[in-house]
Order: C-alpha cells, then sequence, then structure tokens
C-alpha cells in the first residue's frame, strides 16, 4: 500500500513542479531568495496587511488586538484584517472581482468546485514563494485536493489521514458521545446501557430517582438528524457503504431494533415531546442545568462551555461519557471524525495583490510554530512547558478558560484561529483541555473508523438531485420521529415502509445515483494514493 503511496506522492511532486515552473514565470519574482528547507515569512521585513474573509455567519472575527493577532504580526510582519460573511457575501465578491487576499468556505459549499475561477493553485505559489509549505502540508492531504492538472486550490482545516484514524499513536477523540449525569448514573448502580433492556430500565430508574429531570434527551448541537440518525447508527457499528455503494442506515434491522426501544421510552414518558421542538438556548440551558440524565451528544465542541458550566455551578452533576446503545454482538461504536477532506477549505485569491505574503501566512499557521502561535500564544505569558513535556496554560489563562469564556475568547483569540488547525498538534503536545472533561474527551480513544469515500459525497450545490437529497433528508427526520412518537410496533412499521416508498421513488434514487457516482471517484483517487 505504501509503495503505490509514495510512487503516487512522486508523481504528484512532479506534476507540481511543472505547473510551478510554468506559473513563476507568470508570477512577480520573489524578493527574497527562497529556500525549500528555510519558511519564507522569516524573511520578510516589511510589515503588510492581509484580508481574510470566514465564509461563516457564526464566526467571531479577532479584532487583531489578541494575543494570537500580535504574535503573528511579531513572527511575520503581517497584520491581519478578518472578515465574516455568507455565501450570498463571497458570490458578490466573486462577481465583482473585488476580493480579499484568503478565503475560507466550508468543504461542502459550491466554491471549492470553481476555485480555479477564483482562487491561486497554492502548488504553484509555494513553488515561486514558499517551498516550504510542503514541509508543512500533510502530504495524503495534498494528494487528496490535486485535481487533474496537478494543481492545489485549497488547504483543509482539521484534516485526518489513515494514520490519523488507524495509527498506534492515534490520538483522534471527542466527536458523537453518549453522556449521562454522574450523580444519578451511580446512584441507579452504574448500569449497563448497551442493551434495549439495561437502557430502558436505567432510564426509568433515573426518572424514580430525580423526577424532575429529562429521562432522554436528543442532542441538536448541528441536527436532530445527526444525533437520532446518524450517531446511533454509528454506536450500532452500522456501515455506510455496501459494496462499495451508499447503504441506508436507517432500514437496517440493528437501527430498527433501537427505535423501536426509543419507541417505548416515548411511551413511558422517558423521552418528552418537548425535545423535538427546541431550539438551541433551550437545549443549551437544560445543560447549564444539569437537567437532562442521559444525552446523544453529536458534537462535543458545541457543548464544551455548557459542561463546564454545569460543573461549575454542581461539580457532582458533571456529565460522564460511557458505552451507549449497541448492536447484538456488543460491537464497539463506529464513530466518524473530520476526514482527510477535513471540514473547512482556505484559499489565496487571484484578486490578491500580497500573494507571497499569503502564502507565507499559510506556511506559518499550518507549521509547528504557528500552532503554537494559534493555540497556545507566547511562551511564558500565555503558556509553560510541563516537567512532562506538555504544554500548559499559565494560571491567568487558565482561570480565563474556566470561569470567562468570553475574556479567554477575545484576549486569547486561540478559539479564533481553527482555519488551518491540525487538531492533533493539540492532542500530542498540550494539556489544555479543562481537566473535569478529560474523561468526556478521552471516552472516544480508538472508536473512530475512517469515511473517506463518503466524502463530499452528496449532489452538487443547485441541482434537481441535490434538492431531492435535501428533501429526502427532511422527510427522514420527520419519519423517525414520528417512528418514536408511535403507538404502537405497527404504526412504527407503517411509517418505516412510508419512507421506505419515498426512498424508492424515481427522483431520490437519482439523487443517490449521484452520491454513489462521487463515492466511486473517491475510492478511485483513493486506491491512487495507495489505500486500500
Amino acid at each position: 500500500m505504501k509503495k503505490g503511496w509514495m510512487l503516487a506522492l512522486i508523481a504528484l511532486s512532479m506534476i507540481s513542479c511543472q505547473k510551478g515552473e510554468q506559473a513563476s514565470k507568470e508570477l512577480p519574482p520573489s524578493r527574497f531568495s527562497v529556500n525549500p528547507n528555510e519558511p519564507s515569512y522569516k524573511l520578510q521585513d516589511e510589515q503588510g496587511v492581509i484580508t481574510w474573509y470566514v465564509n461563516f455567519d457564526w464566526y467571531i472575527p479577532p479584532t487583531g488586538s489578541g494575543v494570537v493577532s500580535q504574535k503573528i504580526l511579531t513572527d511575520t510582519n503581517t497584520r491581519l484584517r478578518v472578515i465574516r460573511g455568507n455565501d450570498d457575501t463571497l458570490n458578490q465578491m466573486i462577481a465583482s472581482g473585488e476580493m480579499p487576499d484568503i478565503v475560507t468556505v466550508g468543504t461542502w459549499t459550491s466554491f471549492p468546485k470553481i476555485a480555479h475561477r477564483w482562487a491561486m493553485p497554492l502548488n504553484q505559489l509555494a513553488d515561486a514563494y514558499d517551498p516550504y509549505f510542503y514541509q508543512v502540508a500533510k502530504r495524503d492531504t495534498l494528494a487528496w485536493y490535486t485535481d487533474d492538472q496537478g494543481n492545489i486550490y485549497g488547504y483543509p482545516a482539521s484534516s485526518n489521514d489513515y494514520e490519523d484514524f488507524l495509527g498506534e499513536d492515534s490520538v483522534l477523540n471527542g466527536g458523537p458521545t453518549f453522556l449521562v449525569r454522574q450523580d444519578i448514573y451511580r446512584a441507579i448502580g452504574s448500569p449497563d446501557m448497551r442493551t434495549p433492556e439495561g437502557f430502558l430500565q436505567a432510564l426509568r430508574d433515573a426518572k424514580t430517582y430525580d423526577p424532575t429531570i429529562m429521562p432522554l434527551v436528543f442532542g441538536i448541537e448541528s441536527t436532530f438528524s445527526e444525533s437520532i440518525i446518524e450517531m446511533l447508527a454509528s454506536f450500532l457499528a452500522i456501515p455506510t457503504l455496501q459494496d462499495g455503494k451508499h447503504y441506508e442506515r436507517i432500514f437496517d434491522a440493528e437501527y430498527l431494533r433501537w427505535i423501536e426501544v426509543l419507541r417505548q421510552a416515548h411511551q413511558e414518558g422517558l423521552i418528552l415531546d418537548d425535545n423535538f421542538t427546541y431550539n438551541k438556548i433551550e437545549y443549551n440551558d437544560g445543560f447549564n442545568g444539569g437537567q437532562y440524565f442521559a444525552v446523544f451528544a453529536s458534537t462535543l465542541n458545541a457543548i464544551k462551555y455548557q459542561l463546564i458550566n454545569n460543573h461549575n455551578r454542581n461539580p457532582n452533576q458533571h456529565y460522564l461519557a460511557i458505552d451507549g446503545p449497541a448492536n447484538r454482538n456488543l460491537d464497539a461504536p463506529h464513530l466518524t471524525a473530520s476526514g482527510i477532506g477535513g471540514w473547512a477549505l482556505t484559499f489565496i485569491t487571484q484578486g490578491s495583490q500580497n500573494k507571497e505574503r499569503a502564502i507565507q501566512l499559510l506556511t506559518y499557521l499550518m507549521s509547528e510554530e504557528g500552532h503554537f502561535t494559534s493555540q497556545l500564544g507566547i511562551e511564558g505569558e500565555t503558556y509553560y512547558r510541563g516537567e512532562d513535556g506538555l504544554y500548559r496554560y499559565t494560571p491567568v489563562i487558565l482561570d480565563l478558560q474556566n470561569n470567562d469564556n468570553e475574556a479567554f475568547l477575545t484576549q486569547t483569540e486561540f478559539p479564533l484561529f481553527w482555519m488551518l488547525l491540525d487538531s492533533n498538534f493539540l492532542e500530542r503536545n498540550t494539556d489544555i483541555s479543562v481537566a473535569e472533561l478529560n474523561q468526556i474527551w478521552h471516552w472516544s480513544l480508538g472508536k473512530f473508523v475512517p469515511q473517506f469515500a463518503l466524502e463530499e459525497s452528496d449532489p452538487d450545490a443547485r441541482t434537481a438531485e441535490e434538492r431531492s437529497w435535501i428533501h429526502y433528508q427532511e422527510e427522514r427526520i420527520e419519519a423517525v420521529i414520528r417512528m418514536i412518537r408511535s403507538s404502537s410496533p405497527e404504526q412504527l412499521q407503517a411509517e418505516v415502509e412510508r419512507l421506505q416508498t419515498f426512498y424508492q421513488s424515481e427522483a431520490i434514487q437519482r439523487a443517490i445515483a449521484v452520491k454513489n457516482e462521487k463515492i466511486a471517484q473517491n475510492i478511485k483517487k483513493l486506491a491512487k494514493m495507495g489505500y486500500a
């Protein structure tokens, strides 16, 4: 496998060099004598400004006065102006030709597919201005994002390759987690909740112990679909592919077995209808007050501060991660995490007047030094190296993290620079997570399974197939909620059959055919990279 991977990498490098030579003739020459073994940002002797656009409405741009921004300025002579927007904002920028220097977008959006129209190939910029880029980029990630012309337009956040998932030193953690409130769980005997019988009895006992709590809640960190469908199916280790094609896990016998369990729980008042109409404020408030016994939490990062708030409110009522629903064989979960494609892509635009400085900045933030800056700040001021070799926040910064989330964010800016983050860096080199949450994060170690063939396999945006696929996803979650709220097994089965009929409709099958084509392309790409 590795031999094929190396051959693919050599071919990639040759193509990249050829393209880079052509691009170098078109790009202005560097003011510096670039060295493949030395990052070019160290040569930058003039101050300049880079405008960085982040295409997420929820993103909080750094003000430029925080620790990270100031350290970047010191190290690279680059002052950042970070702005945010949405798809409409970026479409207007592209149409007008008035582009920022750097753009970060979601991998699932339409923008990466047309990047050749508005972005510069990173390999061409690296060849011309900063060949050290290749030393800080992940080789498999570059191979994944290399197009048929040998160009690489975007670099991802949180790209995890096979070694990250399956290597002996894998540190992937977090992700989907089944949580229970510690005091109640222990008071009812720390039951095994992997089986239907143990699961239902634990919910009953929890309600008897404290009638005021909600025995079971489905998280809405992203959508109900993530917790009720995808997370539950992953806990049951149901495959996502069958014979190299999309497998609809919702119709799997193991999944339907557990939907019947949830139906029984709803009938007994262990799942409340309120959960199906929660907004995120209501959901988070419940966590802040420890109002839930058991929770299907699909994304831990989205509730991190709520878990901290609850622990600070009453340490005895903090949450634990435990083994939740399992299949008949009690197999370990097959959890999902950000794959080789990551979840957000960062580009340098064709309209940038600072292309050399922009590629220098990307190289810096992707490097180990840049990771220390963006996640830890300044040694001796915001972090220190412990006797065990791990890096930790200083007491002042740790106090901010634990007790003043807003000040921690604005003063340090650590949570704001994720755009080129390799999250494994933090796990391997630091001990900066809140100690009380370590058990929750580390429960999932060794439980992640790569799903590279599925990456970006949904139908393209603004197509009939995408509209059909979205329609099916919406109907699917509504159907599952109706299944759980069914008054009898027969009514549940009728809902299953109704959804199966819709799934087999011509429009949905066309969307699935497109999805399978993309899966086949991914499998072919992985084979070229030497991945089995």
